[in-house]
Parts: C-alpha cells; sequence; structure tokens
C-alpha cells in the first residue's frame, strides 16, 4: 500500500488522539497508525528526499499542523498534542473524512491557510 497523503491521514489521526485521552507525539502514534493503515515496511523505511525524515512521519505532521490551525488539536508542550472540544465534537458527528472543506469551517483555518498562500506567491514573485 501506498502512503497516504497528509488530507488522508487526517481522519484516522484525529481518532488515535481521542483514544489517547491526554497528550501525545506524533512519534508514538506512527507505530499504532502504521498498523492500522496497513503499511509495509517498505512503506515506513521511505524518507524524505530533503532530509531523513520518514514520509508517513512527515505527512502526519501536516496533517496534525492543519488540524491545529483548525483548532481540533492543541499542543500542550513542545511535541504533546491532544484533541480539543472542537475536535471531539467533529468526530461526534461521523465524518467519512476530514478535508480543506471540513477546516474550513472553523476559526482561524481560513485565514492561516489564505496567509500561507500569498506568501507563497510573494516568494515566488520575488524570485521570479
Amino acid at each position: 500500500m501506498a502512503i497516504p497523503k497528509y488530507k488522508d491521514l487526517m481522519l484516522p489521526l484525529l481518532e488515535e488522539y481521542k483514544i489517547a485521552e491526554g497528550p501525545v507525539t506524533i512519534v508514538e502514534l506512527i507505530p499504532i497508525l502504521s498498523k492500522k493503515l496497513g503499511l509495509s515496511d517498505a512503506d515506513m523505511a521511505e524518507r524524505m528526499r530533503s532530509n531523513s525524515q520518514g514520509v508517513f512521519h512527515n505527512r502526519l505532521l501536516w496533517a496534525k499542523t492543519y488540524m491545529t490551525k483548525a483548532g481540533l488539536l492543541e499542543t500542550v508542550v513542545r511535541g504533546q498534542t491532544q484533541i480539543t472540544k472542537r475536535g471531539h465534537y467533529l468526530l461526534n458527528e461521523n465524518p467519512f473524512k476530514i478535508d480543506g472543506k471540513t477546516l474550513a469551517r472553523f476559526d482561524g483555518f481560513s485565514e492561516w491557510r489564505d496567509h500561507r498562500k500569498n506568501a507563497q506567491k510573494s516568494i515566488s514573485a520575488n524570485d521570479s
């Protein structure tokens, strides 16, 4: 199986934060989620080109970032994150998936996403 994209990892990641019932690190969730998703040893060995970080780890971090910006997760102390009331609320809706449209419902996410897009456009314009 190929490693899912970050957007496809958001729902299973949020569910694992709910199960954890407290702050946990992504590193603690990697083996749980890789097993849950049926990832092979070869999948888990795949690395980013830019650094030695695992692709699965990197995508989980992006999923966590997006959900944190939407207020579904919160960082308690450095590296330790937990689900918020908003995250519980969303899971109680039994979503089929969590994507950008889902996250845009929550204050803060759209502003963060738009700011990020504008910053990237600005960088591209300066490179021209």
